[in-house]
């Protein structure tokens, strides 16, 4: 945690508080603070709550933001839907979202003492000639939004002499 104080909004309900403890987060200090979310708009409105109260009572704290994952924020309309049993699609709505949200979210903190990590699914190229010189697909919803980005990749690698499997699972 090294003295930051950590806002996480967790769409995937995949928060594991003792992994969180074991990498060295202290979840039981005022600076953590973990919110559930569904929908864009519900990150949206986190957010801004959030950094305006920080303005507002004149925080210096340094603050990290996670939003795990962009993948599985809604649109409101796909909550909609949901709710009314319909599985119809939301016209390209969730691309344009996300990247009006990170775009706003970018433009809010950068004169803050805060930097935002979220999690995004990059899905392998299906097109082989294009495979070469980029393997997988980022969308345009999130290649410029962030000055930092860290691609991960399910990775075992099997160690001659011990006979184990280490990496990413």
């Amino acid at each position: 945690q090294q003295n930051m104080g950590i806002l996480i909004l967790d769409s995937e309900n995949a928060l594991d508080e003792d992994y969180l403890q074991a990498i060295g987060v202290d979840i039981n200090v005022n600076n953590f603070i973990y919110r559930g979310i569904k929908t864009i708009p519900d990150a949206s409105s986190e957010w801004s709550t959030f950094t305006k109260l920080f303005r507002k009572h004149g925080m210096t704290d340094r603050y990290l933001i996670c939003i795990d994952s962009l993948d599985m924020l809604l649109t409101a309309s796909e909550l909609d839907k949901f709710n009314k049993a319909d599985s119809g699609g939301d016209q390209g709505q969730h691309a344009k979202q996300t990247k009006k949200m990170l775009a706003t979210f970018q433009q809010d903190i950068k004169n803050l003492p805060m930097v935002a990590l979220c999690t995004k699914q990059a899905y392998k190229e299906q097109d082989p000639i294009a495979a070469r010189s980029m393997p997988f697909v980022v969308t345009e919803a999130v290649k410029f939004a962030f000055t930092q980005a860290l691609m991960l990749q399910k990775l075992m690698l099997k160690d001659d002499d011990t006979k184990k499997y280490e990496g990413i699972a």
